[in-house]
C-alpha cells in the first residue's frame, strides 16, 4: 500500500512539473528515480515528453524505446514512437510501430487514427479510408472521422461519397458550419467536374474600346473594368495609382489599344499588350469622390459605361467559378518540412509556424497546410491587421478579411482561402459583409 502510495504522488508531481512546462526539473526529476531504479517505465515515459518538449525528438524515441524493451505489451509507448516518426515525416516508418501497438490493441481508435494520418499524409488515400472506416466500425458517431473519410474521398476524387460522409455529420449535428463548408466546396467541385457545367470563358476577344479605363483582376480569368473620366495622362496615372494601393488589388491602367500601365506591389511597368478575354464585371469597385467629380463634366463617359456594359452582355459565361483551390499554397522544401513539422508547443494544436497578432488576436504566418488535401504544402496564412483591401469611395474595407489570401480558423483548425471576387459584395455605406472562404 505504502509502494502505491509512493507511486501515485511520484506521478502526481511529475504530471505537476510537466503542466507548469518546469521541463528543466521534470528532467532532474525523472533522472533521480531511474537512479533508484532503471526499469521505472513511468520516469522514462515522463522523460519521453521532457524531450519531446525540447524537440528532441530522437531522445523522446529512444526513451519510448526502452519502456517498449522493459514492457514488450505496452502499446503506448509503441504509438507514441509512431507519433513520434509521424512528425519528423518518417510516414512509413511510423506506420509499422502502429501496427505492432495495434496487434495488442485493436480497438484503439487513437492509433487507427494516427495511423490513418501517416497514409494521408503519403497521399495514399486508399489505405487512409481503410483506417478511419475502422475507427467508425468502433464509433460510428464520431463527426471527426466523418470528416476525415469525407476530405480522403475527395482527395480521390470521389466527391459525391465525399458529400454523403459530410450529411452524416449534418445529420448529427445540424449545426457544424464545418461540415457544411465541406459539402458546399464538394458540391461546388460536382458541378465543374460535370461537363456541361464545366466553366465557359468568353473569348478570344477584346476587351471593349472605351479608353481610359482601369482593369483591376479578382481572381484568374475575372476582371473589374472601371471607365474613366477623359482627363489628362498625369492624372490618370495618379488616379490609378491610388485605386490599386487602396483597392490592393492588380491594376491595370489601359490608355490606348496597345499601350497601358501595370500596377502591382507599389511598382508599375509601361506595356503595349493591353489585358483581354476572360470574364468582365463593373460596377463594383468605386473609384475616389474626386475621380466622380470629372465624370460628372465628361460628355463621353455614359456612352462608354453603356458600350462596355453591352459588350459584356455579349459575350456570357456559364458555369461556377472558385477562387485559387490551391489556396496559393506551393510544396514546401526540405528547409521548411523540417522547421514547420511537429507541435506547435506555444499553441498547442495550432499549425507550427503561425502566431497570434498582439492586435486582433488572430493566427498569422507560414504553416503546412493541416488539411490531408494539402498535405505538404506551405500556406501564408493572414489575420485580420492583414487586410488592406479598401474602398476607394468610402474607406471602408472590401471583406471582412483580406482577399486572394488565406486565414486560421481555430474553430475547426483549417485555413480557409477568401477569392478576389468577395469584394463584389461591397456596399459603401453598409455594413461590413462577411466572406464565404472556398477551402
Amino acid at each position: 500500500m505504502e509502494k502505491e502510495d509512493n507511486f501515485e504522488n511520484w506521478e502526481r508531481e511529475a504530471i505537476r512539473l510537466l503542466e507548469l512546462k518546469k521541463f528543466d526539473e521534470l528532467f532532474n526529476f525523472c533522472n533521480k528515480a531511474l537512479e533508484l531504479n532503471a526499469q521505472n517505465t513511468t520516469a522514462w515515459s515522463f522523460k519521453a515528453q521532457y524531450f519531446q518538449a525540447k524537440n528532441q525528438l530522437k531522445e523522446a524515441i529512444a526513451c519510448n524505446k526502452k519502456v517498449f524493451e522493459i514492457e514488450p505489451k505496452n502499446s503506448v509507448a509503441l504509438a507514441n514512437i509512431g507519433a513520434l516518426l509521424g512528425w519528423q515525416k518518417l510516414y512509413e516508418e511510423a506506420i509499422s510501430f502502429f501496427d505492432k501497438a495495434l496487434k495488442l490493441e485493436p480497438e484503439e481508435v487513437g492509433i487507427w487514427e494516427m495511423k490513418g494520418n501517416c497514409y494521408a499524409s503519403l497521399k495514399n488515400y486508399k489505405e487512409a479510408v481503410a483506417c478511419y472506416k475502422k475507427v467508425l466500425e468502433i464509433e460510428p458517431r464520431n463527426s471527426v472521422f466523418l470528416i476525415k473519410m469525407g476530405n480522403c474521398l475527395s482527395a480521390q476524387k470521389l466527391y459525391e461519397e465525399a458529400i454523403a460522409f459530410f450529411d452524416k455529420v449534418l445529420e448529427l449535428d445540424p449545426s457544424n458550419s464545418f461540415a457544411l463548408k465541406l459539402k458546399n466546396e464538394n458540391l461546388n467541385l460536382v458541378k465543374i467536374t460535370t461537363s456541361q457545367d464545366k466553366v465557359v470563358l468568353p473569348g478570344p476577344w477584346p476587351h471593349p474600346p472605351v479608353f481610359p479605363y482601369l482593369v483591376a483582376r479578382l481572381v484568374t480569368g475575372m476582371f473589374h473594368v472601371l471607365v474613366l473620366p477623359t482627363i489628362n495622362e498625369e492624372e490618370l496615372v495618379a488616379i490609378a495609382s491610388a485605386q490599386a494601393l487602396t483597392n490592393d488589388l492588380n491594376t491595370c491602367l489601359v490608355l490606348a489599344p496597345d499601350r497601358c500601365i501595370y500596377f502591382k506591389d507599389g511598382q508599375r511597368q509601361l506595356s503595349s499588350c493591353i489585358p483581354s478575354d476572360g470574364i468582365l464585371v463593373t460596377g463594383s469597385l468605386k473609384p475616389s469622390r474626386q475621380v466622380n467629380i470629372w465624370i460628372a463634366t465628361d460628355a463621353t463617359y455614359s456612352v462608354r459605361v453603356a458600350l462596355l456594359a453591352e459588350s459584356i452582355h455579349s459575350h456570357p459565361w456559364t458555369g461556377c467559378l472558385l477562387g485559387d483551390i490551391t489556396k496559393g499554397g506551393r510544396q514546401a522544401n526540405a528547409e521548411e518540412l523540417a522547421r514547420l513539422s511537429g507541435p506547435n508547443l506555444e499553441a498547442p494544436g495550432v499549425p507550427k509556424g503561425l502566431a497570434l497578432c498582439p492586435v486582433c488576436h488572430e493566427y498569422h504566418g507560414e504553416c503546412l497546410d493541416p488539411s490531408p488535401k494539402f498535405q505538404g504544402q506551405a500556406m501564408t496564412v493572414s489575420c485580420r491587421c492583414d487586410n488592406k483591401n479598401r474602398c476607394a469611395q468610402c474607406g471602408g474595407l472590401l471583406s471582412e478579411r483580406k482577399l486572394n489570401a488565406n486565414y486560421y480558423n481555430p474553430a475547426d483548425g483549417n485555413i480557409w482561402h477568401v477569392p478576389g471576387f468577395e469584394a463584389l459584395v461591397h456596399q459603401c455605406g453598409g455594413e461590413e459583409l462577411r466572406s464565404f472562404p472556398c477551402a
